[in-house]
């Protein structure tokens, strides 16, 4: 920062003197350089980060400022500590947005530790498009999560770590194929 280092010049002809300023122009690999030891020491916290909450998602839920009641946090517990979760519940009490918090939950806190992915579904692929991936779609951008989500995909740079799908009802084969290390 500064103002930059000025030398004052006479002109040979006699003319009045020039002013010429020396500036320190940075090469292109020299901000790339920069940029990356930036993107390196993000990633860095971001790992810390991802630590500390990895085994707490109602604790991560509290830290991005979502409020989390006694059911979306048995709900939220049991996906933690349990293969299968199921959820009985009416209408309006919040079950798809706990959905979208567990799914943005376990990426920003594993993808970080080798291949992640979320799998998601519902009764109709509206309810994927409209309702599920909607609210993740809102809890990333808001939370400034990494990646790029659209209707019904998460992606971190080349990676799919998310997505949402309605298959045929009754395919016993509909999910087969997603394999992750640390996969929801």
């Amino acid at each position: 920062g500064g103002t930059p280092p000025r030398q004052q010049v006479d002109r040979p002809s006699g003319g009045p003197p020039v002013v010429a300023l020396t500036l320190k122009v940075e090469a292109p690999a020299d901000k790339l350089a920069r940029l990356r030891a930036l993107q390196a020491e993000n990633e860095a916290a971001r790992s810390v980060q991802a630590s500390v909450w990895r085994d707490d998602p109602v604790g991560w839920a509290q830290h991005h400022g979502l409020y989390v009641w006694s059911g979306p946090h048995q709900i939220l517990e049991s996906v933690r500590d349990h293969r299968l979760t199921v959820v009985h519940a009416g209408h309006g009490i919040s079950k798809s947005h706990t959905a979208a918090v567990a799914a943005a939950w376990w990426i920003d806190t594993h993808h970080a530790r080798g291949t992640t992915r979320v799998v998601s579904t519902a009764p109709t692929f509206q309810q994927v498009r409209g309702v599920l991936w909607q609210e993740i779609r809102r809890l990333q951008t808001r939370e400034r999560l990494v990646g790029t989500v659209n209707q019904t995909e998460w992606w971190i740079g080349p990676e799919q770590v998310g997505i949402g799908r309605k298959p045929a009802d009754y395919d016993p084969a509909a999910f087969q194929g997603y394999h992750a290390e640390w996969l929801l």
